[in-house]
């Protein structure tokens, strides 16, 4: 109910799974490749933190969200 959501991966790092609850129920999404293997994960408690939207989508698609250069999520219109 706190709006976290879990991520999981295999052994061999070829397949994420996403848990998470929105009020009336469960969704788990997969996301498999079909070859290679994902290349980032946290390797330690130091690593663990709070992904934002941004850094869990350019997990999905198999980027290191520790090596992207995201923008700000909010800036003023000048």
């Amino acid at each position: 109910m706190s709006g976290a959501v879990f991520i999981f991966k295999n052994r061999l790092q070829t397949t994420l799974k996403i848990l998470c609850y929105d009020g009336l129920g469960f969704w788990l999404c997969t996301r498999r490749l079909s070859s290679g293997k994902f290349q980032w994960w946290p390797t330690s408690d130091v690593d663990i933190h709070p992904l934002t939207y941004k850094a869990l989508y350019t997990l999905i698609w198999n980027g290191n969200p520790n090596k992207a250069n995201f923008s700000e999520d909010w800036r003023k219109l000048p």
